[in-house]
């Protein structure tokens, strides 16, 4: 450095001090992401879209419920990520936290609301299908009766080529062309038992007035079309141990109005049966009360086990549960009311 004139003299010499402007390194650090970048976001978005989704859950089975519950604990997920994670406070915390909420409201709307919303309509519906079925059935009882004077006869008998007497035809294939299936009616040969090989393609054939809401719809074997209803018919013993006739339907023998005594909203003609359904067009589909409802698999009964829908002589169709006392049954099942004064 040249040496100045002060210097030169003796006087001390002055260097020029820079300030010192440089940043203090922690305000120049840059902040890194958090962890929970966009995850609260994300909390918030899935659980407000798992609320509507939860709804699904009114239909049945599993699947209709997956969306929600995927988006609800997706979303509950990320909400305790960012929880633990952010700053008391914050928004992300308060979006995480609303977002969790929204999907704890979707978890537990979806099995809690609307599955049993959609339960109870499902069971109204089975109900009503099987009502007006029964109810069908009870149109084309009382036109057959004011057309031919009455009720279908229950079954008959047959002797086939071989000399052997075989099953004819029942009461619900006489009924046919009552209930808007004639079409099936005329393709089956009356003169033939109704398992006769020319009869089977007409004996599968299902009937949905023959049907009730829950039950199996299979055919019997691959061949034969099922029923899901039995007439009231045979006899029941009083507790007097009289043996007394019940319903409409016996083997080789058709009833008329006049031979229902009890009265007709007093008897107790079709009803519901469980299971182990027979072909609609067996020849002795009926059946009497044995042990009560629901309580002998040859009896009458629902598919759920709760009671069964039962078709009166007036067409009216009734709900009797399976606390119905048993001797109240057999009382209704009587045509002759000799029972009643028991």
């Amino acid at each position: 450095m040249p040496t100045t004139q002060k210097q030169m003299d003796g006087e001390p010499s002055i260097e020029p001090q820079v300030a010192d402007v440089s940043t203090p390194s922690s305000l120049v650090t840059l902040r890194k992401p958090t962890s929970h970048a966009h995850h609260d976001w994300w909390a918030l978005a899935l659980g407000i879209i798992a609320v509507p989704l939860s709804g699904f859950a009114f239909l049945p089975g599993v699947i209709p419920s997956s969306p929600s519950a995927a988006c609800g604990l997706i979303a509950v997920g990320l909400a305790m990520l960012v929880w633990t994670q952010a700053r008391a406070g914050s928004l992300p915390r308060i979006r995480s936290a609303a977002g969790g909420l929204a999907a704890l409201i979707a978890l537990m709307a979806g099995p809690l609301i609307f599955a049993p919303w959609g339960n109870a309509y499902r069971d109204r519906q089975s109900v009503r299908a099987t009502q007006l079925h029964l109810e069908l059935i009870g149109h084309g009882l009382q036109r057959h009766l004011e057309d031919l004077g009455a009720y279908p006869i229950g079954g008959t008998r047959i002797t086939d080529a071989q000399g052997r007497r075989r099953g004819g035809h029942g009461w619900m294939t006489h009924l046919l062309p009552y209930i808007d299936n004639s079409a099936v009616y005329n393709r089956i040969h009356l003169d033939l038992p109704y398992d006769d090989p020319a009869n089977r393609p007409a004996l599968g054939t299902p009937i949905e007035t023959y049907f009730s809401a829950d039950g199996d719809r299979r055919l019997i074997a691959n061949v034969f079309a099922a029923s899901h209803y039995a007439g009231v018919g045979g006899t029941v013993v009083t507790t007097r141990g009289e043996e007394l006739g019940a319903g409409i339907f016996d083997l080789g023998r058709a009833y008329r109005e006049g031979d229902l005594v009890d009265g007709l909203a007093n008897t107790w003609i079709v009803g519901e049966i469980p299971g182990g359904y027979p072909p609609w067009g067996d020849p002795e589909n009926w059946r009497s009360v044995k042990k009560g409802i629901n309580r002998d698999p040859e009896g009458f009964g629902n598919v759920a086990g709760t009671g069964a829908m039962c078709l009166f002589a007036d067409g009216s169709v009734r709900f009797l549960s399976n606390k119905t006392d048993v001797d109240l049954l057999r009382r209704l099942s009587t045509r002759d009311g000799h029972d009643l004064s028991d």
